[in-house]
């Protein structure tokens, strides 16, 4: 397990780069390509709730607000923290410093997906 994602308040481990499927890649590089680091963590939004309920949409991962995406804090995996967001609540990092929800970026540093 590549780490868990929280997402309004419920718990989605991030599957590890073996376990991906060849459309959630195809759909993580579609989106990255669209909406840059954001992108990437729409797609890993998509593909956490997609995979709990297959009915859940892109444009659905796409109107969740950033303060209801974080990361479980002390996740015990080398990639405890792929997103780069753990105990950011409402905000997100790029990797050198914390930007508030209206400059977001995220950074997958570690996480072993491409």
């Amino acid at each position: 397990m590549a780490g868990v994602l929280i997402v309004d308040g419920e718990s989605f481990a991030i599957p590890d780069e073996d376990d991906w499927e060849l459309g959630e890649l195809a759909e993580f590089g579609r989106l990255r390509e669209q909406w840059g680091e954001m992108g990437a963590t729409i797609a890993l939004v998509w593909i956490v709730k997609h995979r709990a309920d297959p009915t859940f949409t892109v444009e659905q991962a796409q109107r969740i607000k950033v303060g209801q995406v974080d990361e479980q804090p002390g996740v015990e995996d080398d990639d405890a923290d792929p997103l780069g967001i753990v105990g950011s609540r409402g905000s997100v990092s790029n990797g050198s410093s914390s930007e508030s929800s209206s400059g977001a970026s995220v950074t997958l540093e570690g996480s072993g997906v491409p």
